[in-house]
């Protein structure tokens, strides 16, 4: 299994010796060219809140992990523009897309790799998410890229070099940038102890060590990032749904909320504001609307009984109303039916705090137009085009042939997506297509995960990895 055969070395080398630096300087061409055309990059409420927190040197909390603070922070405080932070992501994003495009050109996937250059790579959404100042672009893509550096190690017992570079660049960004991404240098570690090879092994380990060390422990102290965490959150959101009227009043014998979730829930506001403010596919109006209850502010005390309470007992007394709500905000990410706002909303942002970019340093009025056509032309066709299902049916099927192979390395790679696919189903608590992103950008990592380790199982032989 270890040989490669004839054909595949003579593929191989009819490859052009310059495929790698072609494709990604073509993916930094494109990217540039979108750059351009919706300079100085988009924006959203979340950038809007991020900068207004680095510019008032954190007295204002924008509720995003330490690690995007001070990456934002490094890039944009130096200079006040904020195409610098947005054109690393892009830059960084390229760089990790042109390496799973160069490998899956070069074993001879040619047909997948034109299916993910055009419909993953370079697709509307995906372009566009990697251009907003949103920490969701460049996390799905670095998880991909990791994803597929994980499983490149693990299969062959080998750290090659560029294998421990791009681990290096993408574990960082796949962990730290949202809370849900912590599992991964775990996964790195696990996969280290795979290594034969003993200083191979501690190479990786010590990249993943030090980068939980930064990551997940010297940053957060460096600044309070204010997150809202997983479990209040959750108990909010489906204690306000657990409230709404019940006009049919089944199961009366015992209240569906506790005593003292009410009393807990009311110590600001009536009961009935909270019940008004319910929307089934966001918790914000719960949060953060002038005239709702503002369930954030309650006293540490009071937001340890709404926990406490909701997992003790609300919950139980719920099942199927809970049950319901997780489909119903799974789905509304899924199909793409909320979060979604224009790549063009940056300039009338610009206006809400002071920087040094300007939205009319290039008047590329027909490139605009004609990409926001493609853009609106996508986003209508967003459930096939834009959807994370395929991402989601090949970390499932992966999982369930490593668990038939015991093939360590298939399972490596795909386990911490459905980890991920749990928790968000889980403990979601609103309905935004870019917190399924990553199984729509993890496509480009698992197709030839999936593509190739058949033809291994088929052919039994194994191709090189660069």
């Amino acid at each position: 299994m270890n040989k490669r055969s004839t054909s595949d070395t003579t593929h191989k080398n009819r490859q052009p010796p310059f495929i790698a630096p072609l494709i990604l300087l073509s993916l930094l061409a494109a990217y540039t060219t979108w750059l351009l055309a919706f300079w100085p990059g988009s924006m959203g409420e979340d950038s809007f809140a991020l900068i207004r927190e680095i510019q008032g040197d954190g007295a204002f909390p924008s509720g995003k992990t330490a690690f995007w603070y001070f990456f934002v922070k490094l890039l944009f405080g130096p200079t006040q523009r904020v195409e610098v932070p947005i054109g690393a992501q892009l830059i960084l994003c390229a760089i990790i897309f042109s390496r799973i495009l160069t490998w899956t050109r070069q074993n001879g996937l040619n047909r997948t790799f034109w299916f993910l250059l055009i419909f993953v790579c370079l697709a509307p959404h995906m372009v566009f998410f990697m251009g907003l100042l949103y920490s969701d672009g460049l996390f799905s893509v670095a998880m991909a890229g990791l994803t597929f550096e994980i499983w490149l190690v693990t299969r062959d017992r080998k750290l090659s070099l560029p294998s421990f570079v791009y681990i290096v660049l993408c574990l960082p960004f796949a962990s730290f940038l949202r809370s849900n991404g912590m599992i991964f240098p775990f996964v790195v570690m696990a996969a280290a102890f795979l290594l034969p090879n003993q200083i191979q092994k501690r190479g990786l380990l010590c990249a993943a060590v030090i980068w939980l060390a930064i990551g997940g422990f010297v940053l957060p102290r460096l600044h309070d990032s204010r997150e809202h965490g997983a479990l209040y959150p959750l108990a909010v959101f489906e204690t306000a749904n657990f409230l709404q009227p019940r006009p049919m009043g089944i199961w009366e014998e015992s209240p569906r909320v506790s005593p003292a979730t009410i009393l807990a829930l009311t110590r600001a506001y009536p009961i009935e504001r909270v019940i008004k403010s319910y929307d089934r596919d966001y918790w914000d109006p719960l949060v953060y609307r002038v005239d709702g209850p503002q369930l954030l502010t309650p006293r540490p005390e009071d937001r340890r009984t709404i926990v406490s309470e909701f997992f003790g007992y609300n919950l139980w007394h719920n099942v199927p109303a809970f049950v319901s709500s997780r489909i119903n905000i799974f789905l509304v990410s899924a199909l793409a039916q909320g979060g979604i706002f224009g790549p063009n909303l940056g300039p009338y942002l610009l206006k809400r705090f002071t920087s040094n970019s300007s939205a009319d340093f290039f008047q590329w009025e027909a490139l605009t137009t004609a990409l926001l056509k493609i853009h609106h032309a996508s986003e209508s066709l967003r459930f096939i085009l834009w959807t994370p299902f395929l991402g989601l049916y090949l970390s499932i099927n992966l999982v369930r042939r490593g668990l038939r192979e015991k093939n360590s390395s298939l399972l490596l790679a795909a386990a911490p997506m459905c980890v991920q696919a749990v928790g968000i189903f889980f403990f979601s608590i609103a309905g935004e297509y870019r917190y399924l992103l990553p199984f729509f950008a993890s496509t480009a990592a698992l197709l030839p995960i999936a593509l190739s380790s058949q033809k291994i199982e088929k052919t039994g032989v194994r191709h090189e990895s660069i």
